[in-house]
């Protein structure tokens, strides 16, 4: 490995993370990527250069896709995703531009993060094994499977390179033997393991033998003010209720607009963004079908409240001290748990309420407390960053 040196002569540490960042349409993925990056570009400061790695998710096979699906989703959620998909395929032009527009608005702020210049795949991963120092796999869903589990699980790096995870997500509380013979065969090499979610510790601490560290989001590791400099101000007068929703319930749907209308309030809505869903259509006063996440962030801030089933938006009406309220995306199956990414959060905080409201009415909640438990936990999470990050072996 050829160590790179600052003005002084001194070795310095090369950062490189594996998230789900290049083509990524999600505004939490692509926003959380942008987060870690700064933050461990900061705790670096001139000792060291960190970026994202350009790495492009295989595409995987329908059947595959299916058998997926239904370790998280029940028969009939499956079915309706795959309909959807096939509605998207028979749709018009006009959808397909306008997710064209999506996507150029997307890449716009993804190339606004470091990056590598080669884009890899997981045949070419291991060419950049070299470069790096360290590398660091998170956050967001990089542990959920597929042919790309192992390169999120960092197989390629070179033997003297160090392997962090940090805050690495999963869809489901529930794992495959495919994923655990993985996870048994590379977790053990790592450096240090941070995940985000509580319900899964035991059983990443069972596969690595290591202890697991439970650390926050990326996207807590930026203040609110932070955020509030790179966000960007909607332009509406009314108020508002932003609605941010990535499942396929028509009951959820129509929740969010018996919200809007008891508070008489314009009910602002962001299609679904991987595709086609026809719940869609028509749905929300203000439809944002071509919104860069800066101008998501501000949607948020701005908004009289939000609704939502996403973690993502979750965490920034966190952030921002929002009203809002968080809807189930997904049934759970017996010992099955699917919405843990926002219930781990929001039990975390003591505001898990958000998730059981059944109430319509605009109540904010006692935020004193969840800040708090929130800065402490920023505290922790970049202790533990800073820790991980201590040594550099060259």
């Amino acid at each position: 490995m050829d160590c790179l040196e600052n003005a002084n002569g001194d070795s310095m540490k090369k950062i490189g993370i594996m998230t789900l960042y290049k083509n990524n349409v999600n505004y939490g993925g692509l926003l959380q990527a942008y987060a870690l990056q700064q933050a461990v570009q900061t705790i670096l400061g001139d000792t060291g250069e960190c970026v994202q790695i350009s790495y492009s998710m295989s595409t995987t096979p329908f059947k595959e896709k299916l058998k997926h699906s239904l370790q998280y989703r029940s028969w009939g959620e499956t079915l309706g995703m795959a309909m959807n998909q096939l509605k998207k395929i028979l749709d018009s032009r006009t959808k397909n531009i306008n997710l064209l527009a999506r996507k150029k608005s997307f890449q716009e702020f993804e190339a606004s993060i470091p990056h590598t210049e080669t884009a890899y795949t997981f045949r070419t991963i291991a060419e950049c094994a070299d470069e790096f120092t360290h590398l660091i796999t998170g956050s967001d869903q990089v542990w959920n499977g597929g042919v790309d589990l192992s390169s999120f699980c960092l197989d390629f790096a070179a033997e003297s390179t160090k392997k962090i995870s940090y805050a690495a997500s999963s869809a489901s509380t529930k794992f495959g033997k495919w994923q655990d013979e993985i996870f048994r065969k590379e977790l053990p090499k790592f450096t240090a393991i941070s995940i985000r979610e509580k319900s899964v510790a035991s059983y990443f601490k069972e596969m690595s033998g290591r202890e697991v560290t439970v650390v926050l989001d990326p996207v807590f590791l930026f203040s609110k003010e932070e955020w509030h400099r790179v966000s960007q101000k909607p332009k509406i007068d009314a108020p508002y209720i932003f609605c941010y929703l990535l499942g396929n319930s028509a009951e959820q749907h129509e929740r969010a607009k018996e919200i809007a209308r008891e508070n008489n309030c314009k009910l602002v809505t962001v299609p679904y963004l991987n595709g086609y869903n026809q719940l869609d259509d028509d749905f929300g006063d203000v439809q944002l079908e071509s919104a860069d996440p800066r101008e998501f962030l501000g949607w948020i801030e701005n908004a009289a409240a939000i609704v939502t089933d996403s973690f993502h938006a979750t965490a920034f009406s966190l952030i921002f001290n929002k009203p809002f309220w968080v809807l189930p995306r997904f049934k759970n199956q017996k010992s099955i748990n699917n919405n843990h990414r926002v219930t781990d959060i929001l039990e975390q905080v003591g505001l898990l309420d958000c998730f059981s409201n059944r109430s319509n009415r605009i109540s904010a909640p006692d935020y004193s407390n969840a800040n708090i438990i929130l800065n402490t936990g920023v505290k922790q999470s970049y202790g533990f960053l800073k820790a991980a990050l201590g040594e550099t072996e060259c």
